[in-house]
Order: structure tokens, then sequence, then C-alpha cells
């Protein structure tokens, strides 16, 4: 597989791309990617923004920030929503085993090995924390709840990406959680699996976000702090541009993402590339405004109470301790959207207009 390079001061060697880096190279807009959220924690502060799940954002956040006079100060903020990644997980069964588990879901999968990639979780100081976890499991989870399931009822092997794919192939295993590009591979193996639609997904949300290293955004100096910003927006217009372009032009998009499948010889049609680009396209401009402003009665940021909801689930499987959990507002900075929606040349480039 060709490589996505993380840019990064210490990095030495390549990592692997992560889910939904396909559609961000096909955007060509540069920047560091990495093979899961939890390496880009442990980088840290090595770069400066980086598309990362909601699980390792709230995690690294919390690892390297700060608390004084019992005021938390998180490392990490998010300021864009990069893609909703639901639609880029899935549940593969081997096709031998397909049509007796989707017969009967609840009734057949438990005592099933499954595989799922996890990984270590930082340590943090004050926190009793489970070793492993992933914005995977938070979908494997949720997946398995809407048939009266858990993990616990299954044997849960965990495995990278690619080690779930031969598994699978080799018939060691029947079902494996795989997100993209491995949900395409994974059914033009050998074993031919197939998705098992998961039920009730239509209104979970798990978006994609871009996060930025919080100390960049409260800069004292002046002419460093505008410049910071300047960086920050100017990448978050972009990459709302290339999404505006996507949906203006749905064809010509499809056709550089499965060009840049086919770099890394994954075969996926113009339909499926359309389709992947349809399912994850974030809120615009506006949207994204809406989504990190407090409403005008009161309450939550519909993006907080997203974030609220997906703690819940980590203080609930014991991603996180409740004592650590932080308010899911002070995780959030409106203010680039707010420069690119203010600057009209920002604008034009974030609605594919410049």
């Amino acid at each position: 597989m060709r490589f996505c390079l993380a840019l990064l001061l210490t990095a030495s060697l390549p990592l692997p791309c992560l889910a939904g880096s396909y559609f961000i190279r096909s955007f060509e807009l540069g920047g560091p990617y990495f093979h899961a959220g939890s390496l880009a924690v442990e980088a840290y502060p090595h770069w400066r923004m980086v598309p990362m799940g909601p699980v390792p954002t709230v995690l690294g956040a919390l690892k390297y920030g700060t608390r004084t006079g019992g005021v938390f100060a998180p490392a990490l903020k998010i300021v864009a929503i990069v893609s909703q990644d639901a639609p880029a997980y899935g549940l593969m069964i081997a096709k031998t085993a397909y049509d007796e588990i989707a017969a009967d879901p609840a009734g057949r999968l438990p005592g099933q090995k499954l595989m799922l990639t996890r990984y270590p979780i930082p340590p943090m100081e004050s926190s009793t924390l489970s070793k492993q976890s992933s914005t995977a499991q938070m979908y494997a989870e949720r997946c398995l709840h809407a048939w009266n399931l858990s993990l616990d009822q299954v044997k849960v092997i965990n495995g990278e990406q690619e080690e779930i794919r031969n598994a699978v192939a080799d018939r060691k295993v029947d079902i494996g959680f795989v997100w993209s590009p491995f949900t395409y591979l994974t059914q033009t193996d050998q074993a031919k699996a197939k998705i098992l639609a998961c039920q009730d997904m239509t209104a979970f949300e798990m978006p994609y976000f871009v996060a930025v290293r919080a100390d960049l955004l409260t800069e004292p100096d002046p002419v460093r702090a505008v410049a910071n910003r300047k960086r920050i927006a100017d990448y978050v217009a972009r990459m709302l541009g290339a999404w505006a372009s996507a949906s203006n032009k749905p064809a010509e998009a499809a056709k550089r993402l499965v060009k840049t499948y086919a770099e890394d010889n994954i075969k996926v049609t113009e339909p499926e590339a359309q389709a992947e680009l349809a399912a994850r396209r974030p809120p615009d401009l506006e949207g994204q405004q809406t989504a990190f402003r407090v409403p005008a009665g009161g309450g939550a940021a519909p993006v907080a109470a997203t974030l609220e909801g997906i703690m819940d689930f980590m203080v609930h499987t014991g991603t996180l301790a409740a004592a650590d959990r932080p308010a899911a507002a002070d995780l959030i900075d409106a203010s680039i959207l707010e420069m690119i929606a203010r600057e009209p040349a920002l604008t034009a480039i974030a609605k594919g207009t410049p």
C-alpha cells in the first residue's frame, strides 16, 4: 500500500492512511494523516492540525490539557467537521456465513469471533481506563445494541485493519468491523465478505473533526497569532470548498476518488465513490456555523450535544473516567468558522467559488 506521509518534525517513518484519508487525498489538501487517532495523540505537539475521530480527540485534549485552580484548559480544540465518519465503517461477514447470520443476527452473533481494531488509551494520572478503545469500538457497540447485543456477548479479537482483512479472507474469522478502504477490500478478497447493515443507525452521528492544537489559538504574540489562525482557516476553507465542489460536480469528484483508491490498487467503482462522498458529506459553511453556535433560545450547540453523547458512550464503556469528563463546549472553538465567514476571500474558497 502506498503511504500517506505525516508531516512531522520527528517523523522518520511514513504512516499508512487512516479511515477517510482517501477522500482527503483526492481533495489534495495536504497536511498530516495518521493510521489511527491514537498515533496522532502520541505525536502531539509535532503537528498543527489533523483530521481525527471523536474518541481520540477527547482523550488527546485531556491527556495534554492542564488544570489550574480547578479550571480545565484542553490541549486540543475542534474547529470544524471534516466528514460524517459512520458511513466509512462496516460489519463485514464472510459470504459463506452471511446468509445464516443475516437471517437472525441477534441469535447467531453471540459467541462468534469478531475482529475489531482498538488501540491503547494514552494514560492520564487521575483516570482508571480500559486498556483499549477506538471510534470503531463506539460504532461496533452501537451496531450490536440494535440487536440487543453487546461486545461482551461476542469473542472480540483485537487486530489492525489489514490483520482483520487477512483473517476474514483466510476464514480464521467470519466477522470483522472494518473501515474504508477495507470495506471495499474485504468484498473483493477470496472470502467475498458482505456488509451486514447495522439497524437504527440513521440518527447516529459520528463526526470526523479538524482538531487543532489549542496553544495555536491562544498564542500571545499577535503576529504569530494572526499567522496561526490564517493557516488554520485556509485549511478549513479549502476542505469546505473541496466538499462544495464535490457536491456541485459529483461525477468529477467520484472519478478523482476512484483514481486515488487505484493508486493503492483498491478497486472502487464510480457509483461506489459517488455514494461514499454523498454519505460522508459534512455541513457546508453555514451549516457548520449553525452546528458550532449556541441556539438563540439557549442550550448546547449541536456539535457539543453530539460530543456529549459520544462521551456518554466513552464513560459507559470505561474509555473515559467520569471524573475526567470535560464539558463538550470546552473542546469547541467556532472562531475559525467565523473568520472564514467574515473574510470574503476565505468565504469564496469555502463555497467553492474563489
